[in-house]
């Protein structure tokens, strides 16, 4: 393991809000900033804020802008329009450089949006040189796991050695990934004879019990082989895990000495199997996004299970409270009682977190209002001791809140009965008039037929006329021709 040569900064353990309360309105409490671990107390960071500090660690636009892999986009005028707003600010992420000139990405058409979207998701895969990162990262180190905290140590010495190559690069070095191969077989080894020897030491106790005792010790023993090979549990909950194993096998042990012996070579148990140099060789050939996002996930909210999923515990909120990755991995399915004898504040800080989350809530950011009353029930059968929460007032809070539904309820509800009085009156007011409007169109109807039937008798008029014009013409012709005729004759 490294000496701390540099002291870190990552030192706030108070669960409170320093100054303003975040802005916004959450749905998720991950996604609140400034919330703290309920074990650890360390300030996690909001799955928002983790994004944005990967993006703020992408390479400057300049410079990222002339690798190759933009070729293709060399000539679209979106291209043009990011080396534009990129002349200004050339250290800036793209990802940044587009959130700050949101305006003008706007007025881009649908095609454009999508182009630059595309070109963001290349260029946040290529982050900033090691130095710039491990500098920023650094401050984290205090709330991470052990094999990282060893982690960030060999990436502060890396950086010094190669300050020209991101950690992508440098993690796939031949010469990096040749050293840490070998301190990774070095340190099995030392942990499978650390392993060997300890196990020895309990099998040679084994003889010196009772013989009504031996079996059950040996069962024990081949329990912890298992615990302490499996890669999975952290060392932290190894130790929990195996403290617990022997703790009511030790009550039973009447020889203090030996009992004695035996939590001796319990505390020495190597549960170490996980570090460093585990963490680079699995890091190797990744890219930069991926390295950031594998260590800041350990100081990442998660959301923690109460009751253990693997002991029938639902994914309901009211089992669950919030969690770094790193105490959440140490928790596991170990049981609370247990929790609490090996982290003492870890019921403090629980409470400091709902605390927090209740003043969320009251000041309008959340809507949660049933999640503190349903997580503190859950956790008062799960936990050995009361919590001490600000329920009461959070209650007194709700009541008040009830109260004031009540009277907004109650005033919409007269609003509601006003409104429907005057619907009611203007429908049977359109419902008068639509009575009218029917009698009216029906009299016009008539009126219609009248009108075609005078129209009819008009017409059969016009022939009876032209009928009798044309008898007219007929006989005015035969007096005509008669007269004619007389005339003659005389």
């Amino acid at each position: 393991m490294f000496i701390n040569l540099f002291p870190s900064k990552y030192n706030n353990s108070q669960p409170t809000f320093s100054g303003r309360l975040p802005r916004g309105f959450f749905t998720d409490v991950r996604d609140v900033p400034g919330i703290h671990c309920a074990k650890c107390g360390h300030r996690m960071l909001s799955i928002p804020e983790k994004d944005k500090i990967i993006n703020k660690m992408s390479e400057g636009a300049r410079t990222v802008l002339q690798r190759p892999v933009f070729n293709k986009y060399r000539e679209l005028p979106v291209f043009q329009f990011l080396l534009k707003i990129s002349e200004h600010h050339p250290r800036t992420s793209i990802a940044d450089l587009l959130d700050n000139n949101k305006k003008a990405v706007k007025r881009l058409n649908r095609s454009s949006k999508d182009m630059l979207e595309e070109i963001v998701g290349i260029s946040n895969d290529y982050i900033k040189k090691s130095p710039q990162v491990i500098r920023f990262l650094y401050k984290y180190r205090d709330g991470m796991p052990c094999e990282y905290q060893d982690l960030l140590d060999y990436m502060k010495i890396y950086s010094m050695l190669y300050p020209k190559n991101t950690f992508s690069e440098i993690f796939s070095k031949k010469e990096v990934i040749e050293y840490h191969r070998q301190k990774q077989i070095e340190n099995q080894q030392q942990f499978n004879k650390n392993n060997i020897q300890v196990f020895k030491k309990l099998d040679d106790i084994a003889q010196k019990l009772p013989e009504e005792l031996q079996a059950e010790f040996l069962n024990l023993n081949n329990e912890a082989k298992n615990i302490t090979k499996n890669r999975l549990f952290p060392e932290t909950t190894k130790k929990m895990m195996l403290q617990e194993l022997y703790k009511n096998f030790l009550n039973k042990v009447q020889d203090k000495k030996i009992s004695l012996r035996i939590k001796n070579q319990v505390e020495n148990f190597p549960n170490r199997n996980t570090t460093a140099d585990d963490c680079i060789i699995s890091l190797s050939n990744k890219s930069d996004k991926y390295i950031l996002n594998n260590i800041l996930q350990y100081v990442s909210s998660t959301f923690e299970h109460i009751v253990a999923a693997s002991k029938n515990g639902t994914k309901a909120l009211s089992n669950g409270i919030y969690l770094c990755r790193k105490c959440n991995r140490e928790r596991s399915n170990v049981d609370y009682s247990t929790m609490i004898e090996f982290f003492p504040n870890f019921v403090e800080n629980m409470q400091k977190q709902i605390n927090q989350i209740m003043i969320l809530i009251k000041n309008g950011h959340m809507k949660k209002y049933s999640y503190p009353l349903k997580v503190i029930k859950t956790l008062e059968n799960a936990l050995p001791v009361p919590l001490d929460t600000n329920i009461k007032k959070y209650i007194k809070y709700l009541e008040f809140k009830e109260q004031e539904v009540y009277e907004k309820k109650e005033k919409a509800m007269r609003r509601f009965s006003q409104y429907m009085n005057r619907y009611t009156k203007v429908d049977a007011m359109l419902a008068k008039k639509e009575a009218e409007i029917e009698e009216l169109r029906a009299k016009l109807k008539a009126l219609e037929q009248e009108k075609m039937s005078l129209e009819q008798d008009l017409d059969d008029s016009y022939e009876d006329v032209k009928k009798s014009k044309d008898n007219l013409d007929f006989f005015e012709n035969e007096h005509d021709l008669l007269l004619k005729a007389l005339l003659n004759d005389e």
